[in-house]
């Protein structure tokens, strides 16, 4: 009669990879057991593993003597011997002692990731967070930086349109009050002069300068650039020059048209100044004819009187059209934009001084 003790000595000797013949060699050569008893336990075991099969292996077909039996074959059951594992059986491939290794699943290669990132992240903000005092540092240093730069402009600004209307303050306009209101009719306005049609010549260089000061005659005396656009002026030939200023325009131009010999005073197009309105002066221009020029008497300020130029100093006739550019037609014609107009003026200059008059005015 097989025993637990028989049937657990034979599963480990299989596993060891013995076969049959060797096992139940062993057992008979004790006298302990005899053939029916080990042909009972091995009946007992072999079929066992044959049922446990893996799932992710296909069972492998069987040989046609053990396939679906024909009529002629007998259905009594196949030997034995059959059902013995092979020689080169082991523990590691019995379905009963292991299980298939399988891939990593994309979940995990997921989750990798996610830490992977969270690391990363992780260290950033700390480097962050250690580092806090020199970035925020460095941060505030940019932003004062930006508001000294922003505020330099707006001081420039300011200075600008101060200096242009405290000039005009200290003049007696008789037509215009506190409370007066000018109004522009551009509908029935006799424009007599325009942009020039055709540039008849070439552009002369007359170099770069400094601006000249009104009540300054050394800073006009014996001026090359204000000496050359002098007599452009005088001969109506197409000149530029440049006079450096930090408030008023600084691009000084002669401009022969067809039917007429104008000057242009402008801004140059990276200009970053404003008015007192914060309108930005970048660009803007006044263009008038320049037979219209006059030269101002300042000996008076609170009464100017405005005189016929003289031709003869080029470069003091080179500066009256400056001076009467930027503010002598605004004071004569007592900012009315109608009468400047009239004079075949134009430009949106003309508007900037008259808002930032009125503005500085009612203040």
């Amino acid at each position: 009669m097989i025993t637990q003790e028989l049937l657990g000595y034979i599963r480990t000797e299989l596993s060891k990879g013995k076969t049959r013949e060797e096992i139940s060699g062993i057992l008979l050569s004790n006298g302990e057991w005899n053939e029916d008893d080990l042909s009972e336990a091995f009946r007992t075991i072999i079929p066992m593993q044959n049922i446990i099969l893996p799932k992710e292996k296909p069972i492998e077909p069987v040989s046609p003597a053990l396939s679906s039996p024909s009529p002629s074959v007998s259905s009594s059951p196949p030997p034995l011997h059959s059902f013995l594992p092979p020689s080169s059986y082991s523990p590691l491939s019995s379905p009963l002692r292991s299980t298939p290794l399988s891939k990593p699943s994309s979940s995990s290669h997921s989750l990798l990731k996610f830490l992977i990132i969270l690391i990363i992240i992780g260290g950033l903000g700390f480097g962050f967070w250690y580092y806090r005092p020199q970035i925020g540092s460095q941060i505030m240093n940019l932003s004062s930086r930006a508001a000294s730069l922003m505020n330099s402009s707006f001081q420039q600004a300011g200075n600008l349109w101060t200096s242009l209307v405290n000039g005009i303050k200290g003049f007696n306009f008789p037509f215009l009050s506190t409370n007066q209101t000018i109004n522009v009719n551009k509908e029935n306005t006799a424009v007599t002069n325009t942009v020039p049609q055709k540039i008849i010549n070439e552009i002369k260089d007359c170099g770069i300068g400094v601006a000249p000061k009104l009540d300054a005659p050394s800073t006009y005396e014996n001026n090359p650039v204000l000496s050359c656009l002098g007599a452009s002026a005088v001969n109506c030939e197409n000149a530029k020059g440049i006079l450096k200023n930090d408030f008023f325009p600084t691009v000084f131009e002669i401009i022969k048209s067809q039917s007429s010999c104008n000057f242009k005073l402008s801004y140059p197009a990276d200009s970053i100044l404003a008015d007192i309105t914060g309108k930005q002066l970048a660009g803007q221009y006044i263009l008038c004819p320049i037979d219209i020029v006059k030269a101002i008497d300042n000996t008076k300020p609170a009464s100017p009187k405005f005189l016929v130029p003289s031709k003869t100093d080029l470069s003091k006739y080179a500066s009256d059209v400056y001076f009467y550019g930027i503010l002598g037609l605004f004071m004569e014609n007592n900012l009315d934009p109608n009468r400047i107009q009239v004079l075949g003026c134009s430009g949106e200059y003309i508007q900037s001084v008259i808002a930032s008059y009125r503005l500085m005015h009612a203040q």
